[in-house]
Formats: C-alpha cells, structure tokens, sequence
C-alpha cells in the first residue's frame, strides 16, 4: 500500500518527490541493499542467489507480513552508498545500532541477531600477538563495519593506523600479503572464513563487547518497514521458526 500511495502521488504531483518514486522494481515492494560478502548472515550461494541466516529470517518475516522485498547485493560500501542515496529503501549487513547513525536520521529495527562481537584476525601460524603489540603497523578493516569501528576506537590507544577496504576477500588479502598485521572483523564472519578456507586465525582475548544486528531505513517515510520488520521477527520468534532457521546453519 505505501509503495501505492508513494507511485500516485508521484504521477499526480510532478513538484513532490518521494523516495522510491521512478525506480524501477514493482509496487508494494521494499529494495533492501545487502552486503553479499558477510558469511554465515549474507552471501552468495552456488546458484547466484543470496542466501544466510538473515536472508532466511527476512524471507520469514516477509511471509508472516505479507509484504515482498527485492534484495540489491554489492559490496558494503556500495550498499551504505545506495542507501544513503536513496537507491534503496532498507539497509542491511554488518549494521548496529551507533548514536552517530541515529544523528544522522537512521531508524532501526529490532536486532535480529544478539552477541556479535568483534576480534583480531592475523595470519595462521603466526606468533600470537595483541593489539598491544601493533603499534606502528596497519590493521585491515571493511570500510563502514562494525569492525572499522571498533578498531578506529582503539587505535590511538595501541598506536596502530587503520588501512580500509570495500570488500572482506580484500582486506583478507592485505593480511596474508603482509601489508597489514591483522584485521577486525564480526568474530561469526571471520569464523566462516577461515572454516573457508582463509588462512587466518582469531587472536585470543581481542573480542569486543557483543551487540546485535538491526535493520535500518533513513528515511522517515520508510519507517513502516521497520514496524513489519518487528512484528514478523516477534512471531517467527514465538513460532519457532526463528529457532529453526538458526538451527539451519549452526549444524
């Protein structure tokens, strides 16, 4: 109905422009830009499609909703960047909930996701160091992560310079080729990779404190989402499902 609302009051008011009015996807459908690179929750599968647990809990909600969503999957600059510009209604990936986002207009939903913490990763076999010990070397991060984050607050405090990425395989690769010591990332994500195949491992004791994975929408006027995003996550939670689909990827 808000996509309705939004398409007749386009072709009937030239002067008022509304978010999502003259791109190009079906009405009463919300464009959702992804992170297709953050493994267990977002990635690729084999057959191009985009699969993990918030993919799943997302198609849950949907259904229990009633409302259809078309998913626009790049890497995490790209998707903050088609958010913040309007080429998307809703916004998820390595997405928390930070005062300076709710500053700058950010809403956000319920998490969906609790106990995501943040760790240092460095090449497998090498000699365990901490934070403590980066000082004068550069740590990799995605750029806009949670991760990022995390080690921009920590930097000054162990004398570290932070080097930033779009993707994860590329700041996986300054770390194996001895550009950066180390890097941050969600300690499920890291996990995932290097379960993968990525010759990396988390450093002991460099987690952060735990926080949960929201939605988010920018725009007032797609505040709606957030209020069916709730309300579906509450009863796929009550009925189960939630536990299923979690269940799913944690065999």
């Amino acid at each position: 109905m808000k996509k309705a609302i939004a398409f007749i009051l386009c072709a009937a008011m030239a002067g008022l422009l509304l978010v999502g009015c003259g791109q190009n996807h079906p009405e009463n459908t919300w464009v959702i830009a992804v992170d297709r690179d953050l493994s267990p929750f977002l990635y690729e599968g084999d057959d191009g499609k985009m699969a993990g647990i918030a993919v799943d809990i997302l198609e849950a909600i949907a259904e229990d909703q009633g409302f259809q969503y078309e998913l626009r999957a790049s890497d995490w600059r790209a998707a903050v960047s088609a958010f913040t510009s309007h080429q998307a209604d809703v916004l998820m990936g390595s997405m928390t909930v930070t005062q300076n986002r709710i500053d700058g207009g950010w809403y956000f939903s319920h998490s969906f996701y609790d106990g995501i913490t943040q760790s240092m990763a460095m090449v497998s076999g090498s000699d365990a160091i901490t934070p403590d010990e980066l000082a004068g070397n550069a740590v990799a991060v995605v750029s806009g992560t949670v991760g990022a984050a995390y080690a921009q607050s920590i930097k000054d405090r162990h004398g570290f310079s932070i080097a930033t990425f779009n993707d994860s395989p590329s700041m996986y690769e300054s770390v194996l080729k001895g550009h950066a010591a180390a890097c941050f990332a969600d300690t499920p994500v890291l996990r995932r990779s290097i379960e993968n195949g990525v010759a990396l491992e988390i450093v002991d004791g460099s987690e952060s404190e735990a926080v949960g994975y929201c939605a988010a929408v920018c725009d007032g006027k797609n505040r709606p989402f957030l209020e069916l995003f709730d309300r579906g996550l509450e009863h796929i939670r009550a009925s189960g499902v939630y536990d299923r689909i979690l269940a799913k990827y944690t065999k």
